[in-house]
């Protein structure tokens, strides 16, 4: 017996099922009908949206990202001064963040750069954290910041 699928229920880019109607269809025949599942439910989670909806959902992910990043920095920041890439195969940290991490060389690079300057001026993370200042410009500031350049007192 077959089951009609709604328009809501097929990826809105190929056409294929994206949701389950109960057991009936197994894990490896949804696997075999539609590997690429998960980028079409993103897809068809933001079209349902309202266009309020939507311009509130994209401020809430942005800000979300710029948190994850600035989190990201402090780790790898650490990660660094611990030179923990080392033992994970990376003979540098910009190695260990584009094989290991599969950054993009410009985004590992950035990212770097926005944690080593983190660990003299901390306050850099807040700014990353608030919009004030991307990856791009620090890396750009970076070689000119000077510890009298930095508000936190020493």
């Amino acid at each position: 017996m077959s089951i009609p699928l709604s328009p809501r229920t097929r990826c809105p880019r190929d056409g294929l099922p994206t949701r389950l109607i109960g057991d009936r269809i197994g894990a490896e025949a949804r696997e075999a009908a539609h590997p690429i599942h998960l980028s079409c439910r993103f897809v068809s989670a933001a079209a349902r949206l309202s266009d309020p909806d939507l311009l509130r959902r994209v401020t809430l992910l942005a800000g979300a990202e710029r948190e994850t990043t600035v989190d990201l920095v402090a780790h790898l920041a650490e990660l660094d001064a611990r030179r923990l890439y080392l033992g994970e195969g990376g003979g540098s940290l910009f190695t260990y963040c584009t094989t290991v991490l599969r950054l993009a060389e410009h985004a590992a690079y950035n990212r770097i750069e926005a944690a080593r300057s983190s660990r003299d001026f901390p306050e850099v993370l807040d700014l990353l954290a608030d919009g004030s200042l991307n990856l791009s410009t620090l890396r750009l500031l970076a070689p000119h910041l000077r510890p009298a350049c930095s508000s936190v007192e020493r």
